[in-house]
This record gives C-alpha cells, sequence and structure tokens, in this order.
C-alpha cells in the first residue's frame, strides 16, 4: 500500500516505498499493524506556499530526506522569485505605462474640446434591470440620430443614489442624465450638471404635490398640523417628501422625524415618518394611522393608489406651486456640438415615426420641450431649499 504525492515543490508526500494513508482515510487506521502506526504519526495541519496541507512525520533516513527536499524547494523558489524580478520589472514598467496611455486616452473622450464617440446616459434607480428595459430604445433612437456628429454608440449605467451620480459627473464618466426636479436641482448645484430639456414623462409636463387628511378630522390647514404626525413617501421623493417639506420649513415649522408611527412629536413640531410608497401613506391616513399624507396630483387620481372610495373620505388641505414632472440633463462640459445635436434631436422626436416606440418605452414619454418660465422659477426655488436644507437639517429622533 503506497501513497504518492504531488509535485514535491508544492505539495510534500511521502514517498511511494513508505507506508501512507489507506485509501479509507482516517477512519481505517485501526486496520494497521502498530509498526505502522507508530512510524505515521499525522501532525497538525501547516501553510504550505499558500495551501493548507496535512504533513506526515517519518522517523530517521527518510525524514532527514524530505527536510533536504523542501530546503531546496524553497532555495528555488527564492530563486525564481529573484531571477523574475530582474527580467520583468522593464515589462512591468511598460505595461503601467501602456495602461495610463489608455486611460488618459479615455478621459480625454470625455474633454470638453473632444468630440466623443461615447454617449454614457444614466439614471438613478434601485431597480437597474427595470430601467434599462425603459431606457435602451430610448438610447439606440438616440445614437442613431448622433451617428453624423461621430457618435458610435449610447451605452447606459444605472447608479444607487445621488452620491455616486455626483462622483461620476466629477469624473467625466456620465454625459446625459434622465431625473426628476428634485435630483436634477441636486445634481446642478453639486455635480455641475446642466438641464438641457424638459420631459413629458407620461404626458405630463408638470405636477403638483398635496397634503391630505380624512374628512372626518379636524384638520383644515397645515397649522392645524403642528404635534401631529404626517407621512411623507422616501427623501428622495420630489412630490412626496422634498417639495413639501421645503414649504413647511420656509414657513417657519419645525419637522421632527419620527422613529415609527406610533410616537408623538415633541410640542410645537410636526412629526413625520416615511411610508416607502404613495400606496402605504394613503392607507396609513385611511386608517387614522397617521394625520395625513403627501402624494402627487398624479399620484391622486390613480385607482390603483387612492381608489375612489377612499379619496372620497379626503380631504386637500395643500396644493404646491407646478413643478417640471422630469427632465433632462448633460454633463457641464460636454462639448457643444453633441449639447446641440443632442437638443434637436430630443425637441423634434415627437415628429420622427421612428421614435415612437423609444419615446413609448421611455415611460410614456409624449415630447420633449424647452423650459418655461415656471419651470425655471420652480427649479430655483428647489435648489435654494436645498441649500437651506444642507445648512440646517431637519432633526432626526
Amino acid at each position: 500500500m503506497a501513497w504518492t504525492g504531488h509535485d514535491e515543490c508544492r505539495y510534500p508526500h511521502v514517498r511511494p516505498h513508505q507506508p501512507g494513508p489507506p485509501p479509507g482515510g482516517i477512519s481505517t487506521f485501526s486496520r494497521w499493524s502498530k509498526r505502522q502506526m507508530r512510524d505515521l504519526r499525522l501532525i497538525r495541519p501547516r501553510l504550505q506556499f499558500g495551501i493548507i496541507s496535512s504533513t506526515y512525520h517519518l522517523p530517521g533516513r527518510e525524514a532527514r530526506r524530505r527536510a533536504s527536499d523542501q530546503k531546496r524547494c524553497r532555495h528555488r523558489t527564492k530563486f525564481t522569485m529573484r531571477h523574475l524580478t530582474k527580467n520583468t520589472v522593464a515589462r512591468l514598467l511598460l505595461v503601467v505605462l501602456l495602461i495610463s496611455a489608455a486611460n488618459g486616452v479615455a478621459d480625454d473622450n470625455h474633454d470638453h474640446d473632444a468630440m466623443p464617440r461615447l454617449l454614457v446616459m444614466a439614471a438613478i434607480s434601485d431597480n437597474p434591470m427595470g430601467i434599462h428595459e425603459v431606457m435602451q430604445p430610448m438610447a439606440d433612437y438616440m445614437g442613431r440620430k448622433l451617428a453624423p456628429i461621430g457618435i458610435e454608440s449610447v451605452k447606459i449605467i444605472v447608479v444607487d443614489n445621488h452620491e455616486q451620480m455626483v462622483l461620476l459627473l466629477h469624473e467625466k464618466k456620465v454625459d446625459w442624465i434622465t431625473e426628476t426636479a428634485y435630483s436634477a436641482a441636486l445634481l446642478q448645484s453639486r455635480g455641475g450638471a446642466e438641464t438641457l430639456v424638459r420631459r413629458w414623462k407620461q404626458g405630463v409636463p408638470d405636477y403638483r404635490s398635496v397634503v391630505f387628511t380624512r374628512k372626518s378630522r379636524d384638520i383644515q390647514s397645515l397649522d392645524d398640523l403642528v404635534n401631529r404626525r404626517i407621512a411623507f413617501q422616501h427623501r428622495g421623493s420630489t412630490t412626496g417628501y422634498f417639495v413639501v417639506a421645503s414649504a413647511l420649513k420656509s414657513a417657519g415649522y419645525r419637522l421632527q422625524q419620527l422613529g415609527s408611527v406610533y410616537d408623538q412629536p415633541a410640542a410645537g413640531e410636526l412629526g413625520y415618518v416615511f411610508s416607502g410608497a404613495e400606496y402605504n401613506s394613503a392607507i396609513w391616513v385611511h386608517k387614522g394611522i397617521v394625520d395625513a399624507g403627501v402624494v402627487s396630483t398624479i399620484d391622486w387620481q390613480q385607482e390603483s393608489i387612492l381608489p375612489e372610495k377612499i379619496r372620497e373620505d379626503m380631504r386637500i388641505i395643500y396644493t404646491s406651486p407646478p413643478i417640471p414632472r422630469a427632465l433632462e440633463l448633460v454633463r457641464g462640459d460636454l462639448n457643444p456640438v453633441v449639447k446641440a445635436a443632442m437638443k434637436q434631436a430630443l425637441l423634434t422626436a415627437h415628429l420622427d415615426p421612428e421614435a415612437s416606440t423609444a419615446l413609448a418605452a421611455y415611460q410614456g414619454t409624449s415630447k420633449f420641450d424647452a423650459l418655461d418660465g415656471d419651470a425655471v422659477a420652480a427649479l430655483q426655488l428647489i435648489d435654494a431649499a436645498i441649500v437651506a436644507e444642507t445648512s440646517e437639517p431637519v432633526s432626526a429622533p
């Protein structure tokens, strides 16, 4: 019975003429003779060249031979590493230089004066697969429209949050972004993005925020919400949080984020929680879990969010000014020729029969148009609110 190992310089082994572990493994040691068990003693595993292996101690002459083999292997390994270091350092430096040069070419592709060959379209979403399917037809359409100026393809990337998008803008790794008004204002102030056109998402150019409560409650205005609880959607929502929260703070109300819907705000403050979805806000108000909720005018009319039976029991106590429904932004230092070509293609897309499929897939977009005075004013107010929110954060529980 013999056990043969692998290459001696990588895996220490017992020589073929010496007894080794039986085919059945350690459990069959009891079948061996006392002499075999004495000559073969398993010692604790040790690390050999990055691999943990169990070694077998053999007495006498064989142990000395194995020690010599291991010493020779260590010497050979050191020699090989020293040899490689001396002969490959120049090649490694050359590879580093080539990689740096390639990165320089990639960066040059996004310089202000250079004509890019690749256009990167981006969005912020926690559902990358879904938003990719929405954006791909529009990316393909714009790729065809921009081909005459040298754009070879349009790539799509999706990030999780605003911080990642701002970083990509500063690194010049995104060119075209589609976002809501709040996100657009944030990316303009922190990332240097520019608004190109307004998008009529779901066929609507703008929308508003509404604050609603049950008719049975003694709440007639925002003043009556002091010492009560309101449900926002989530912190990144334009109409479901930011617009109303900014209006409340601008009017002098003190907001307090609550740890749960069962907590009560401090005296003189307006407590708020995040429901996570418009439907949740509606249900929480209907069941009396919170005193008021916030949705957009579009969601207010959605039967799936506010069924008619529930909506009939509600009262709107506040409606915000109009806000652009969606916006298309570009990196601020994008080549002016590309900006102009993109704007022209988007503004005329609704007149192009080839764009019908792309527009329909692009969240039911009916057209793109230039920002009017109301839209510009709304973005300026949102931008000012972002600055105020950064300097004076809302109190947390």
